[in-house]
């Protein structure tokens, strides 16, 4: 079951107006603000957006199936005379959409958690849901329906079957967190760790991490904290926070830690933890992290360790995302989902991590939104080249240029570094000079399209195959 009723019951929730009496009688099953993936019998919630205008799809909504639609005041000559009986009118659709959520959230009572954090929400988020499924029926957030649009959409998903709901917060500018927080009213808030991204509109990690900590500062006194503790800003705050908190850390000390980790030649962890051993599918020490957190929550609702360890080693990861692809005869770690400083670090020390039979190549871009500091945060992610030392460095972008200066200044032999601005330009490169047992990480921001890189290895690994 999902989101279902009619535009009466959204009348009195979000003091609205119909623009018949007839309306109040429309019916609607399922939430949209998307008339690409609109389903039969949806309501459509037509959003003004700075880039584009929901209204200007009212027509195609209704010819997809809409059953009812909610419209902003003053937008109403956009709806087809046609339609007018099934369509609510509200002052602010971005608002109406939250009442709404609001409205069907309030028909259940599972437990919240809510994920927030710089890097490592998804995977966290995801790992948690599949450990409590272990022991009860789980909601999670879809994707990374993460913001003001995702989680009213995720929150319309809702059933009296699920005990506990697992949400992901994300973060683009202040007070986005404080509304989601607000708006879910979490029993556990995590943060996975802060760091620098969206340095371009928030300034400073100071800013980040006012920003990350609105979910500390807006949930109820009875809400447990959970933090990771080998963060320095975190373990700061949560000196400072209230009972009841939960911190754990690999080398902090902390309520949750591993007694011991190592990896394997592909660079996935084995932690040992309860007494028990576990054995990660995702390489990289920052999955480890990802699990602990898991871990931390799996003690507050009192999963046992099997059902941990069963969960955990399940977890093959999400597309894009440090996503280990064997092709025929080369390995690509396809972490191109998207980039910022830490996460960078993260892959890059994974790729240390590895062994490969042949040569090991870092192919890196652009990493976004990083404000006035973007050019020095390039020439960091370089001094970790020079320190993991691969066999190849290939950067592409007016930003991955100071990847690959950063690296030459720090001793990176510059003759193994080529550098391009597109990805297409990496892959008329790169192409012919793969050879078999090459290792590649591929990473970068979203918007410089590395995952059409992906793409070409791995077509021309099947033509080879």
């Amino acid at each position: 079951m999902v989101i279902t009723g009619k535009l009466s019951d959204l009348k009195k929730v979000t003091n609205g107006s119909l623009f018949s009496d007839k309306a109040a009688t429309a019916e609607f099953t399922g939430l949209s603000i998307d008339t690409r993936t609109i389903a039969d019998g949806n309501l459509f919630v037509a959003i003004k957006g700075e880039l584009d205008d929901g209204h200007k799809y009212l027509r195609h909504a209704f010819d997809k199936g809409a059953g009812a639609c909610v419209v902003q005041s003053g937008y109403e000559e956009h709806l087809p005379a046609e339609y007018r009986d099934r369509c609510l009118i509200v002052n602010d659709t971005q608002k109406g959409l939250r009442q709404i959520a609001l409205w069907w959230k309030d028909k259940f009572n599972p437990r919240y958690i809510a994920v927030t954090g710089t890097n490592g929400k998804t995977t966290t988020k995801e790992m948690i849901a599949d450990v409590l499924a272990q022991k009860y029926n789980v909601f999670r957030s879809p994707g990374n329906y993460n913001n003001l649009f995702g989680i009213p959409l995720s929150l319309a998903l809702l059933n009296d079957s699920y005990e506990i709901c697992v949400l992901e917060f994300g973060m683009s500018f202040p007070g986005e967190i404080e509304a989601l927080t607000s708006m879910v009213k979490p029993q556990v808030a995590l943060i996975t760790n802060i760091g620098p991204a969206h340095l371009e509109t928030m300034g400073t990690i100071e800013n980040i991490a006012r920003a990350k900590f609105e979910l500390l500062d807006h949930i109820d006194a009875d809400s447990i904290r959970v933090l990771n503790l080998d963060d320095a800003l975190l373990k700061a705050r949560f000196d400072k926070e209230p009972e009841p908190k939960l911190g754990y850390a690999v080398r902090a000390d902390a309520q949750v830690r591993p007694t011991g980790f190592s990896s394997n030649s592909l660079g996935r962890i084995i932690f040992q933890y309860q007494g028990g051993e576990i054995h990660l599918k995702v390489p990289g020490l920052h999955t480890l992290y990802n699990a602990l957190a898991s871990c931390a929550v799996a003690r507050i609702f009192e999963v046992e360790f099997e059902g941990v360890r069963t969960a955990l080693q399940s977890y093959k990861g999400k597309s894009s995302r440090m996503e280990i692809l064997e092709l025929s005869g080369i390995t690509v770690i396809d972490d191109s989902y998207n980039a910022n400083p830490t996460s960078m670090g993260y892959a890059l020390k994974a790729l240390s991590q590895m062994q490969a039979k042949g040569r090991k190549i870092a192919i890196l871009g652009d990493m976004r939104e990083l404000g006035e500091d973007e050019i020095e945060l390039h020439h960091d992610v370089g001094s970790i080249v020079a320190e993991i030392n691969p066999d190849r460095l290939i950067t592409a972008g007016r930003l991955g240029m100071h990847i690959a200066a950063g690296a030459n200044v720090n001793g990176y032999d510059s003759s193994r570094t080529e550098t391009f601005m597109t990805a297409e330009e990496v892959i008329e490169a790169m192409l012919p000079e793969i050879r078999d047992g090459d290792q590649i990480l591929i990473k970068a921001s979203r918007a410089m399209q590395f995952e059409k890189i992906v793409r070409a290895f791995k077509k021309k690994q099947e033509v080879r195959s």
